[in-house]
């Protein structure tokens, strides 16, 4: 029997034992850029530069949202952290470039890919990826 909070394989799916009740992982819809297919990335790829400014991004989470520069837009884009090219951890009110491509299963929401930083906001630190990750005090 496996202990308290450890995974194990049973049946090609992965399971986590929370004491002796079996809890299974459910695997998540986000398309990340590992597990993209060549067509998925060819298609990500062609698209059209967009340009939008970080709202919010939780390196410790691994995600964020971008507010596309597009006039009477209100729909935020999903960011994945593995979509950021570049050395620096997106901060709010950074500039940034990407494309975008449908998140599955109804290809209705849209994911940002190919993400860089075009201009920094001044009023943020902006760590490197490598940089530990600053605990807040506040709140």
């Amino acid at each position: 029997m496996a202990a308290e909070g450890t995974q194990v394989e049973s049946g090609g799916d992965c399971e986590k034992r929370q004491g002796s009740l079996p809890m299974f992982l459910i695997p998540s819809p986000i398309i990340t850029r590992r597990t993209r297919t060549e067509s998925m990335t060819s298609l990500a790829a062609q698209g059209a530069n967009k340009h939008g400014i970080i709202v919010d991004f939780s390196k410790s989470k691994g995600h964020g949202f971008i507010r596309p520069d597009v006039e009477g837009s209100t729909d935020n884009i999903f960011l994945h952290i593995s979509d950021i090219d570049g050395d620096y951890v997106p901060q709010p009110g950074d500039k940034v470039i990407y494309k975008e491509h449908p998140l599955p299963p109804q290809n209705v929401q849209l994911q940002a890919v190919h993400v860089k930083i075009v201009q920094m906001d001044r009023h943020h630190d902006h760590p490197r990826w490598e940089d530990p990750e600053a605990h807040s005090q506040s709140h």
